[in-house]
């Protein structure tokens, strides 16, 4: 198992500089979206601290920016699973690479959908549920998959071949040499590993430290 203790106090992989912080915020928040967020500001995402933003949030997305090192490289396809509100997407763009998102239909039907219109974000639906295929349109250089939901709350939780069958659809999608992030939404309890937290770990090792909740990266040989 994992030293909850070590993994809860660090951080550092998710943070970012001032600097950085003001260039995610110069390319994700205009007149647009302030409008939106005071219409909107009973829906989930502005709940969430999405929208109006906050300094976590958006520091988040441009610190997996870096660990990526999504500045420094070649344009590249990207896909982004269980986008949100899409400002990883639009963030990815703004460097030039080929971004594309998915979001389950009710997320889709949100309000946020102004925002992803507003950023001309390319999205389709997808739902990831235990141990069935996924199909995407193309293969990718580089897919994400930030705090994203596996599986609607009235069904199971992923259990460890499902994350093995997960991880391995995924890299059918993936060209040589390609990425899959996964930054889940499992916290690092206080006591004890709960049951997905549990799985996760048998399927594929202890997560990566300097993140605030379980993490994994690999890269398809």
């Amino acid at each position: 198992m994992i030293n909850l203790l070590e993994y809860r106090s660090d951080r550092s992989k998710q943070n970012c500089t001032g600097g950085e912080l003001e260039w995610g915020r110069s390319i994700l928040f205009d007149g647009f979206t302030e409008q939106w967020c005071n219409e909107h500001s009973d829906t989930v995402y502005a709940m969430e601290g999405y929208f109006p933003p906050t300094d976590r949030k958006t520091a988040e997305k441009v610190a997996f920016i870096n660990y990526l090192n999504l500045k420094q490289r070649d344009k590249c396809k990207i896909l982004d699973i269980g986008t949100g509100a899409g400002q990883f997407m639009k963030l990815c763009k703004s460097l030039g690479h080929e971004v594309s998102g998915t979001e389950v239909q009710k997320r889709l039907d949100d309000p946020v959908y102004k925002i992803h219109q507003h950023y001309n974000l390319n999205l389709f639906e997808l739902q990831l549920m235990p141990s069935k295929y996924a199909s995407l349109p193309q293969a990718y250089d580089v897919i994400t998959l930030l705090r994203t939901q596996f599986n609607d709350i009235r069904t199971r939780e992923f259990k460890e071949k499902d994350w093995h069958f997960w991880k391995d659809n995924m890299f059918d999608y993936l060209n040589p040499g390609g990425q899959l992030f996964l930054k889940t939404n499992l916290k690092f309890q206080k006591h004890v590993v709960g049951g997905m937290q549990t799985e996760i770990i048998k399927a594929f090792g202890v997560p990566i430290k300097g993140f605030n909740s379980y993490t994994y990266h690999f890269t398809k040989p």
